[in-house]
């Protein structure tokens, strides 16, 4: 074989070489591309979900699991979007894709023990609750839920027993770069029921300054004991807070009326 044919042969090796290397390179480039915007658009789905723009969040979530249909986190987001729509069927179907693929994550195993919760099925709740709380000591996340099941069901000393105990995994780091504000909010319901109010101010505060745009009870109770105690003011301060997160709440919006009739 001639040295010129050698000489080509080798250049075309190279070629072809370079070629292969530079399709590696793309492939993984696009994979990394991939689960950045994965990440990015579910953290931005929860992002809206927190800010109680639901119907934003189910839009980018849905975007996400286009991109990657078995991102668990996402199904699991899914699930509290419908949950929050009032929409069971829905949710126990993202749950159900959520635990076929990763069917002992703890969130998925504590979405179970919510949705028990949402049917009222409070027994069952526990049950699973006290079983998560039994194999993770520390996650904070199923002392928080069992105590919102011990607060729909009249149980104020445990309710604040597990809650103070999700407070405390809370602050100690267990969730560390999260700002999770449902045993605040929580115990903010306690002591209201419990008719301590200043204790009932303090948490419920601390809820709507971690995590404003969840809703749920505690711009109600706020703006009750605000009223109650004659600080107007700081009653209305609540009600626009309340609307500006919630713009269409019927109770909301007949309160605004009836402060503006006054």
């Amino acid at each position: 074989m001639g040295e010129s044919v050698r000489k080509i042969l080798v250049v075309c090796f190279c070629f072809v070489f370079l070629l292969l290397f530079i399709g590696v390179l793309v492939n993984v480039s696009k994979s990394d591309n991939e689960l950045m915007n994965v990440t990015s658009l579910y953290l931005h789905a929860q992002q809206q979900y927190d800010s109680n723009n639901v119907s934003e969040s189910e839009f980018y979530v849905l975007k996400a699991l286009e991109i990657n249909p078995e991102h668990t986190d996402s199904y699991n987001l899914l699930f509290d979007i419908f949950l929050r729509k009032n929409m069971p069927e829905m949710a126990e179907k993202a749950l159900a894709k959520a635990h076929s693929l990763e069917p002992n994550k703890t969130r998925t195993r504590v979405d179970f023990g919510k949705l028990f919760m949402h049917k009222k099925n409070y027994a069952e709740a526990i049950s699973v609750f006290k079983e998560i709380i039994k194999d993770n000591p520390d996650d904070p996340y199923a002392y928080n839920y069992l105590g919102f099941v011990y607060y729909f069901t009249g149980d104020y000393e445990n309710s604040e027993k597990y809650l103070n105990e999700s407070l405390r995994l809370v602050e100690s780091g267990a969730e560390e770069g999260e700002t999770f504000a449902c045993p605040y909010e929580g115990l903010g319901m306690v002591y209201y029921k419990q008719n301590n109010f200043e204790k009932s101010k303090y948490y419920l505060n601390s809820s709507i300054n971690f995590r404003p745009g969840i809703i749920n009870e505690k711009y109600k109770l706020l703006y009750d004991i605000h009223m109650s105690e004659q600080n107007y003011d700081e009653a209305n301060k609540i009600l626009g807070l309340w609307l500006r997160y919630d713009p269409y709440n019927n109770e909301a919006l007949n309160l605004l009326n009836q402060t503006e009739q006054t």
